[in-house]
């Protein structure tokens, strides 16, 4: 699952020459990988050099009427979110690679969606007034390499005290509902039992296919974002992180509420320097230029949901709705140094 950056030449100067991706995938090698990244590059870099007014145009024709008249609104402003030319440029040019291996038909239109929240953690998990904004544009799975094999969804949480609005996630949400009960803390911090996904009101990246939690790092592989400013705990993982994992067979009304989508494109601006120096939006790390819509850099299925609380009273409750929560097993224990011998000069430093 490591990384590959460089670029498949031949898929980048010739796109429609790639062979077409065959049946649903949550995970893709990195050679297959690098060639579709370069593909969609290559479709992309096409638009890229079109008049504006000609290529909205074309996108008008690509997105379905209701797609389109919510798009339309965000397209006028050239420096927002959604205005500029690279993201018009990669909307237009997806809509070709999903035709070109069949995720949607040559007269099928691309339901796309616009999401957009104000995140206060957002970079590196700590809190920040004015909150960062942070815009998505959705597409269903089964428009993307994925299909519609999607029914398993895992993401890691961290159970540490202390952390303020953090503290508790494994636990308060998923272990013990009489926690939020007895909750002496703000009650922003109170955590939500059944509560899947980040903070109320946010999204959440999770990651698709089965995860076991019996193999510590594996998960933790499995379920870090390209983004290292998004879950930095995945950086350097507690031994309170734990696992959990959706089945979205369980429960239909559980799907829906969590809406699982696959990001064609993300923005963000904020405060601090998550917008670049000029004050302007700029692509979510682990989106846009030089990514395929629905997979890691590693290669591996990647979503986002809805934050929302499951309705259930108890933890078989929660299970018999589809959602689960283990704590991964414990990391090793560094080896301990080596006492130094004394010497006749005293205590060694």
């Amino acid at each position: 699952e490591e990384e590959d950056d460089d670029e498949d030449i031949a898929a980048l100067e010739n796109p429609c020459s790639v062979k077409k991706v065959e049946g649903p995938h949550l995970t893709v090698d990195g050679a297959r990988l690098r060639e579709l990244r370069s593909q969609l590059d290559g479709f992309v870099r096409r638009h890229a050099q079109s008049d504006r007014t000609a290529l909205l145009r074309e996108i008008k024709g690509c997105l379905t009427e209701e797609s389109w008249a919510a798009f339309e609104r965000e397209a006028q402003d050239k420096d927002g979110a959604w205005g500029g030319m690279d993201c018009l440029s990669r909307i237009r040019g997806y809509v070709e690679f999903a035709r070109h291996h069949n995720f949607l038909s040559k007269k099928e239109r691309l339901p796309l969606k616009l999401r957009s929240e104000k995140d206060p953690y957002y970079p590196g998990q700590v809190y920040a007034n004015p909150a960062a904004a942070k815009c998505y544009a959705l597409i269903p799975p089964n428009h993307s390499l994925l299909g519609g094999a999607v029914l398993n969804l895992g993401y890691l949480v961290d159970d540490t005290r202390g952390t303020g609005t953090f503290s508790q996630w494994a636990s308060g949400r998923f272990l013990d509902p009489s926690i939020a009960a007895s909750w002496a803390g703000p009650d922003a911090t109170r955590p939500l039992f059944g509560f899947c996904g980040q903070l109320p009101g946010l999204s959440k990246q999770v990651f698709g296919g089965e995860i076991s939690g019996e193999d510590r790092e594996a998960a933790i592989r499995a379920c870090t974002p390209d983004d290292s400013l998004e879950y930095p705990l995945y950086n350097n993982a507690s031994q309170n992180t734990s696992l959990v994992r959706i089945n979205l067979s369980a429960s239909p009304h559980v799907g829906a509420a969590l809406e699982p989508m696959v990001v064609l494109d993300a923005a963000v601006l904020s405060a601090d320097g998550a917008g670049d120096q000029n004050g302007r939006w700029r692509t979510l790390p682990g989106f846009g230029d030089g990514t395929v819509p629905g997979m890691t850099r590693g290669g591996r299925a990647v979503l986002l949901i809805r934050s929302t609380q499951v309705g259930a009273s108890d933890v078989e409750d929660l299970a018999r709705n589809g959602v689960s929560c283990s704590r991964l097993p414990r990391a090793p224990d560094p080896p301990r140094a080596l006492s130094s011998p004394v010497s006749g000069r005293g205590t060694p430093r």
